[in-house]
């Protein structure tokens, strides 16, 4: 994982050959670590299937985000 900068003022890291913004990539982990905690730990607790339910809400974060985080790459 390494630095890089790109576009003067934005600034991306690169991970698994692919930049990404710190800011987005930083919003996308809390929100999925958020929804997956809270799924397990609330939700789960009463239930009784809290593993069951901490990969419901990482993949409900993980849907999230990938629409609230828009694609910054044009493919030709």
């Amino acid at each position: 994982m390494t630095k890089k900068e790109n576009d003067g003022n934005h600034e991306y890291i690169e991970i698994w050959e692919d930049l990404v913004k710190i800011g987005d990539l930083t919003k996308a982990l809390f929100l999925c670590t958020f929804l997956a905690f809270t799924f397990a730990l609330t939700i789960g607790e009463m239930i009784g299937q809290s593993l069951f339910l901490g990969l419901i809400g990482a993949l409900t974060g993980f849907i999230i985000s990938s629409i609230w985080i828009s694609p910054k790459r044009d493919v030709d």
